[in-house]
């Protein structure tokens, strides 16, 4: 039991009791429930929001001019595209030839990971979530289609 305790935020095996698993599952749903109430201010979250679509004037200064500037979503924006920005790198290399074969298939991988999962867009999605809420988060995984029998393929979600 004090092994299990220490794995807890794994999920359950997959012949484990659906009770275990239905468990687990309310667990990370009541978590996750309690962790945006405590970190996602909804005042805070709606002032992010209007200052990324150009509202920044306040009540006091809406009173002398009707304008806005916008620099301060250009400037959220720059930072965006910036950090999203990522440039590849597989050139991975290797003073020892026993991992000469890794090091070519790790840049490999590398090469087909930016190429065909668009990994970049992703980086920026979880970036414009964390410049509203605070908090952005990839979650990549491998995908099979056509029911685990087809083409694998790796997914980076923006949650």
């Amino acid at each position: 039991m004090g092994e299990r305790d220490e794995v807890s935020w794994q999920c359950p095996d997959f012949e484990a009791p659906d009770a275990t698993k239905l468990g687990f599952l309310k667990r990370c749903i009541s978590q996750g429930i309690a962790w945006q109430q405590e970190n996602c201010n909804t005042s805070d979250m709606q002032r992010a929001m209007d200052i990324l679509a150009g509202k920044t004037g306040g009540k006091t200064s809406s009173k002398w001019a009707k304008f806005t500037t916008g620099d301060l979503k250009r400037g959220v924006l720059e930072i965006v595209e910036t950090l999203s920005d990522i440039r590849p790198y597989w050139g991975y290399s290797t003073d020892n030839k026993a991992f000469l074969g890794e090091a070519n298939m790790m840049s490999k991988v590398a090469k087909a990971i930016y190429l065909e999962s668009f990994v970049d867009r992703a980086i920026k999605d979880a970036l414009q979530f964390a410049a509203v809420s605070g908090a952005g988060f990839i979650y990549p995984f491998y995908s099979r289609s056509m029911f685990g029998a087809g083409e694998g393929e790796f997914v980076f979600m923006a949650l």
